[in-house]
């Protein structure tokens, strides 16, 4: 199933908590351009839909209500997300009859990223990340190295 003839599919089964819809936005998926945020290609579609169910399950939000999560690989290290080496991926907010999307957000520290993609204009408030920390996502350690822009 899917919203429109470039969007996407939608993941067939709802987040636990909330009972968020999800789509896999091909802008995020080779489709977008070079100042796209991109999921990495190795990622599954599960993988994916596990970060965005983890960040409603917790409620890793910020004050407009965008969620926030990372993901981890069967040794407990956080993934690495996206193209730009990107750990935490954000979910922009979605009205009620919308399905949400998300795409990798944080931090971002290689040379061939876009401007637009760095530092301040993304950064993530520290409140989040405290609430990841709280949800025992992220270790102090994690959560220290990540409020300052580093990879985890």
């Amino acid at each position: 199933m899917s919203i429109g003839p470039t969007s996407g599919p939608i993941h067939p089964t709802p987040t636990r908590r909330r009972g968020l819809r999800y789509l896999f936005y091909e802008k995020h998926h080779r489709q977008g351009g070079p100042d796209a945020a991109l999921w990495r290609p190795e990622l599954t579609h599960e993988t994916e839909f596990a970060v965005f169910d983890l960040a409603d399950l917790h409620d890793c939000s910020d004050l407009s209500s965008n969620l926030y999560g990372v993901g981890r690989d069967e040794n407990g290290e956080l993934l690495e997300l996206g193209t730009w080496g990107q750990q935490v991926a954000k979910f922009p907010f979605a009205r009620a009859d919308e399905p949400w999307h998300g795409y990798p957000l944080w931090p971002i520290e290689k040379s061939d990223s876009p401007e637009n993609r760095r530092g301040q204009n993304v950064r993530i408030k520290k409140a989040v990340f405290q609430k990841m920390e709280s949800a025992g996502l992220l270790s102090p350690t994690q959560r220290r190295r990540l409020e300052k822009g580093d990879f985890a």
